[in-house]
């Protein structure tokens, strides 16, 4: 049997509950107060990413990079095919979107 955790007790399931009890998914973070913080990813060196993968393989990727001063923070949407992902849209700190053709776009 492998290793579970699940906050407020242990399961056999092998999925993980985090403030509630697992489910059918393999990843569940529940937040029961009105605070709205519930996941938080955090490094270091200004960058933090997050992949989707098939069999280890990555899909696409979420990406939070910091393209100013320190605190600042960019995030990049990136698909593709394969294991080489690549970046199509950019949302940089300053609220201007840019797609990987070309075309932005700049909040109010």
């Amino acid at each position: 049997m492998a290793s579970e955790l699940n906050v407020g007790g242990i399961t056999t399931t092998g999925n993980v509950g985090v403030g509630a009890p697992p489910d059918d998914h393999r990843l569940v973070v529940r937040e029961t107060t009105s605070d709205e913080k519930v996941l938080e990813l955090s490094s270091a060196n200004g960058s933090c990413k997050i992949d989707f993968s098939r069999d280890g393989d990555p899909t696409a990727f979420i990406k939070m990079f910091e393209d100013g001063a320190s605190g600042t923070g960019a995030l990049y949407f990136g698909t593709g095919t394969g294991a080489s992902p690549a970046t199509k849209l950019t949302i940089a700190s300053t609220g201007l979107a840019t797609f990987s053709n070309g075309i932005a776009f700049q909040s109010a």
